[in-house]
């Protein structure tokens, strides 16, 4: 009974959470530059909280977890923060530059990428159904890439790389874990999550930093003037004053023809206008933020919880296609995509790929 419950709650989870990568890259107008600046702010807010948890319930947060070798654990997490920070930036710019339900179903993939790396490092076996879900996926990428009467497919060929980059990263998330979890002999506990997305957010501030440096080299777009830029000058700290910004003390009569015995007028003081404490571009990112952070939050929570429920092979089909289906419905709706033959074909191919996987 709790599975049927938490299954709804994770499939609404994780449209919300691909809505809210979409719904940034749209306030940002492109979002390639602000979106380090997007990542750093949603999973510092995640990790603080978590953090807060950590300490209300009296867990703590050893950055150990269990018996893994501490500095192996750090090591680990910093590996899946990295990854975390890359795969986030590699998805918004995908989403700003190519169909909503497209990259919502690339990055449904990420779980075959760790999958292929517990077999070729971890050692894991991978059984015939494994190898069946693999081919599935293979034919799966071949048919994104057919021609239907005239029309090749609904994206670039920089999109399809771009994106290819994306779920090798996101890969690279669940794999960090997956490594962890080999360590321990346990399920990522709550201090290690914490620990990847507090290094996801350093690293993603650090992409901000070089982002920013760039921009104030000589010869660079925004590398003179009065204001701070943060990521390349898509969110605004600060800014110049400019002639809208102040008003000037009126012109006085040429001083050969002003009568010396009219007394002088003081100068005005030039009125300010007060900046606001956040910018307004600012404060649109914020609540895509904080929607991402709770329901990445939770999405975590209730897949660690339903795991004690359900197997793999009932959980991933479920979870993938369930996505996959509420992607192109959101993408139909909000965006007015048309998916086609060729994602209903590729979805199909990508759940059998899937519960293949799960059988394994």
């Amino acid at each position: 009974m709790e599975a049927a419950a938490i299954i709804p709650c994770l499939l609404a989870l994780n449209l919300i959470i691909n809505l809210s990568y979409k719904e940034f890259g749209v306030r940002s107008g492109g979002g390639a530059a602000s979106a380090p600046a997007f990542m750093a702010l949603w999973t510092g807010v995640l990790a603080a909280a978590l953090t807060a948890v950590s300490l209300a319930s009296g867990l703590g947060l050893p950055p150990g977890g269990g018996p893994a070798p501490r500095g192996a654990t750090v090591a680990v997490a910093a590996c899946g923060g990295l990854a975390f920070a890359l795969a986030g930036v590699l998805y918004i710019h995908i989403l700003t530059i190519g169909p909503f339900t497209w990259s919502a179903l690339m990055m449904q993939l990420s779980s075959f990428v760790t999958v292929i790396y517990s077999v070729l490092v971890l050692g894991e076996a991978a059984s015939v159904p494994q190898a069946a879900g693999m081919a599935a996926i293979a034919a799966m990428i071949v048919v994104m890439g057919l021609k239907g009467k005239g029309a090749g497919p609904p994206f670039s060929s920089r999109w399809l790389a771009l994106a290819t980059l994306m779920l090798l990263a996101n890969g690279g998330i669940f794999s960090a874990q997956k490594t962890y979890h080999h360590m321990a002999g346990g399920e990522a506990t709550l201090g290690f999550l914490t620990l990847q997305f507090a290094f996801t957010s350093a690293f993603a501030a650090a992409i901000c930093m070089i982002m920013w440096l760039r921009a104030r080299r000589p010869g660079k777009a925004g590398g003179k003037g009065g204001g701070a830029v943060l990521a390349a000058g898509s969110l605004v700290v600060g800014h110049a004053p400019s002639s809208a910004d102040v008003s000037h003390a009126p012109i006085t009569a040429d001083a050969g023809l002003a009568d010396s015995t009219q007394p002088t007028r003081p100068n005005r003081p030039i009125p300010t206008r007060p900046r606001p404490l956040i910018p307004a571009r600012l404060r649109a990112y914020i609540p895509p933020a904080l929607t991402l952070a709770a329901s990445i939050g939770l999405s975590n929570a209730l897949g660690m919880r339903l795991m004690d429920h359900v197997t793999a092979a009932v959980q991933y089909p479920l979870v993938a296609g369930g996505g996959v289906v509420l992607a192109a419905i959101a993408g139909m709706v909000r965006y007015r995509e048309r998916p086609g033959w060729r994602y209903a074909l590729s979805a199909a191919l990508l759940i059998l790929g899937v519960t293949l996987f799960g059988l394994g």
